[in-house]
């Protein structure tokens, strides 16, 4: 004769260690990949915006432009979120899609500063880590302060969440 069953594994008994309204309020992951998303696209280029504003204002570029421009740079980040959102790779990926645009929106306000252009390609941030002269400059007040608000508060958000 077979084994008798006493308990069948169910969501309910599975649930019974967390409290429902646990998961009420939890927050579904695209939510989550849409905010980050926003914020690389928005904070995570800022030097950029600084630039494409002073260009709307004299009326080289068009709104229409840097909408589209946000657009572009926000799927990219969803999509490279969508693409990594697993249970246990989604907040590594968030803390290094945020210490990425970090670096690249140093390196952008450092060339913004130093008079150069500010380019969207990711050549220019690794021509700027290759050159070692250049890693005091990312010590500067300025570099410090893009690391801490576009990288480390929200990722420190995100992993206590």
């Amino acid at each position: 004769m077979s084994d008798v069953k006493l308990f069948r594994v169910t969501e309910f008994a599975e649930s019974v260690f967390s409290s429902p309204l646990a998961h009420r309020t939890a927050i579904h992951p695209f939510w989550v990949m849409l905010l980050v998303a926003v914020w690389v696209a928005t904070a995570g280029h800022w030097p950029l915006w600084l630039a494409m504003l002073e260009q709307a204002r004299s009326g080289v570029a068009s709104w229409s432009f840097l909408a589209a421009l946000f657009g572009k740079l926000m799927l990219s980040a969803l999509l490279i979120l969508a693409l990594t959102c697993w249970r246990w790779t989604i907040k590594p990926a968030i803390a290094l899609l945020l210490l990425w645009s970090a670096l690249g929106a140093c390196v952008m306000a450092l060339n913004r500063a130093a008079g150069e252009g500010v380019a969207l390609s990711p050549q220019p941030l690794l021509q700027f880590m290759l050159a070692l002269v250049n890693w005091k400059r990312l010590l500067g007040l300025p570099c410090l302060l893009t690391l801490l608000l576009v990288w480390l508060v929200p990722t420190v958000l995100i992993w206590r969440g």
